[in-house]
């Protein structure tokens, strides 16, 4: 959300800030207005007052909006639809959609595959999609994953995730296989930090430190117990999810993905590009 500053929000922007610890209100950016109290209540009273209040109609602004999702959607179908070698993230997010069923519980790990699979994969059952968002932590989804058939023993689990990702929680499929908590776990493998990757080339013109070795993740963790399989191309892919999904076993679905930049990704970079021409 661009940390409150321009151009994404108004330089005259007006925030208002809820807070139940009341040192944190107007801590990081200035609150025209800050309230005190437990959030989830603050904003029940908030609906319940702008319930009594005639708004403005914003059909323009929402037409807007709408032309815009169908343009995205347009081209995550077109680009799913690719059978390119190595794999389209878009592709990998496809597939995904089609082998798991609508009760599974998603967790996504990463930066650029990450985002491919948050814009590809809606969410279709409250606390059923869990992203790690722009502050959170990478590894997030293996610890998820592991948390999530903990609580819901009957639920299918699919942990998503960045080859960099998954580097830093792959050790904990040996708790998963300890615990005997099965989930399945796509890797998106491009050899690299894909995002900072994309970033470095954009603003500097060369990668620095972020090209990884092509490690096969599906060894690691056959090697911990679980059930591994390397994916190469896009006619195994579907299959193979299928497979891990059927096993009821911890599994590993390792898939070689193409470098290619997401939209989140370009939209960042445009930002800051924007910035440094004072545009």
């Amino acid at each position: 959300i661009g940390y409150g500053e321009p151009p994404l929000w108004h330089p005259d922007v007006r925030f208002v800030m809820a807070e139940p610890e009341p040192t944190e209100v107007g801590r990081n950016r200035g609150a025209a207005v800050g309230i005190v109290g437990d959030v989830g209540a603050i904003v029940e009273q908030l609906l319940e007052a702008a319930g009594k209040r005639r708004w403005a109609r914003r059909s323009g602004w929402l037409a807007g909006l709408e032309a815009l999702r169908r343009e995205r959607d347009a081209e995550r179908e077109r680009l799913g639809a690719s059978d390119e070698v190595p794999i389209h993230p878009a592709r990998v997010a496809k597939e995904i959609r089609e082998a798991f069923p609508r009760e599974t519980v998603l967790c996504i790990d990463g930066g650029d595959f990450g985002h491919w699979v948050r814009m590809s994969l809606p969410a279709l059952a409250p606390g059923r999609w869990l992203h790690h968002f722009p502050l959170g932590g990478l590894g997030a989804a293996v610890p998820s994953a592991i948390a999530a058939r903990a609580v819901l023993p009957e639920a299918p689990v699919l942990a998503v995730a960045g080859d960099g990702a998954f580097g830093f929680t792959a050790m904990e499929f040996d708790t998963a296989v300890r615990h005997d908590l099965p989930f399945v776990c796509v890797v998106g493998n491009d050899a690299a930090w894909g995002i900072d990757r994309q970033f470095q080339i954009a603003y500097y013109g060369r990668p620095v430190g972020t090209d990884l070795r092509p490690v096969r993740y599906d060894r690691l963790v056959a090697e911990l117990g679980g059930r591994g399989e390397h994916v190469a191309d896009v006619g195994s892919l579907g299959p193979a999810l299928d497979r891990a999904l059927a096993s009821d076993r911890i599994a590993c679905v390792d898939v070689a993905i193409q470098r290619v930049r997401s939209p989140l990704a370009d939209a960042m970079i445009a930002r800051r590009q924007a910035r440094q021409q004072g545009l």
